[in-house]
């Protein structure tokens, strides 16, 4: 039976009009036991550090290298990383223990946080460390990170599988 590990990240988005909306980043970290992060073929699963980039724009976060991203956001995306004070919010993606349902929900309150984001967040982009770094190969790295408009937020999933961030719909 297949199982998957969800993770939400409660995010409270100021609207233009000034009222509150509320959002929903969800981090899927894999669809079997063991496929988050396995430590080699058929290893052990391990966990995924995760940051959630608020922008006002995408053309930064998509043409910069995983590593100048995840190396220093603030001085790579500039003026259009809108999170306080230039760093982006990081969760630790767990992997599934033994009896976890698809329904898993995390007991500690730490992974569910709501956020006063920035009125003029447009994306939110999402970069994934699967390796501890300089053990990943570059075309590996390039598929860490994705990013989602605003608008499409409500449909999509960032799913952590093996060693790639895949964007799907929910």
């Amino acid at each position: 039976m297949k199982q998957i590990l969800v993770l939400f990240l409660s995010i409270a988005v100021l609207s233009s009009v000034a009222c509150k909306t509320k959002y929903s980043v969800i981090l899927v970290g894999g669809t079997s036991l063991n496929s988050v992060n396995p430590t080699s073929e058929g290893g052990a699963p391990t966990p995924v550090k995760a940051r959630v980039y608020q922008l006002k724009d995408a053309q930064k976060f998509t043409t910069k290298t995983f590593d100048e991203v995840w190396g220093d956001a603030k001085a790579s995306l500039g003026a259009d990383l809108l999170d306080a004070g230039g760093e982006p919010t990081e969760r630790t993606v767990l992997p599934m223990k033994e009896g976890q349902s698809k329904e898993y929900k995390p007991e500690t309150a730490d992974y569910i946080k709501e956020q006063s984001f920035d009125p003029g967040t447009q994306y939110f982009g999402v970069a994934a460390l699967f390796k501890p770094e300089g053990e990943a190969t570059e075309e590996q790295k390039s598929k860490w990170k994705g990013i989602v408009h605003l608008d499409e937020i409500k449909k999509k999933v960032f799913h952590l599988d093996h060693f790639e961030l895949i964007i799907k719909e929910k």
